[in-house]
């Protein structure tokens, strides 16, 4: 996988927490997890999350502050 989506803004499908989740981006959804230092323990359905790496087809996300 190229690196196009890191930096990226992706939609909450399913609850995302330290160990799973679902994002979806450019019409496409993906399994994910939030990055291990984390301050928050999950990320709730229709939030969004900014993707900051990948492992293979999983990938890690933050939390972003909406305005």
């Amino acid at each position: 996988m190229d690196d196009k989506y890191i930096g990226k803004i992706a939609k909450v499908v399913s609850e995302v927490t330290k160990s799973e989740g679902r994002v979806a981006i450019y019409g496409e959804e993906w399994q994910a997890k939030l990055k291990d230092d984390a301050p928050e323990n999950s990320v709730g359905a229709g939030e969004s999350v900014k993707i900051v790496s990948n492992d293979s087809i999983i990938f890690t996300v933050e939390k972003i502050k909406e305005n």
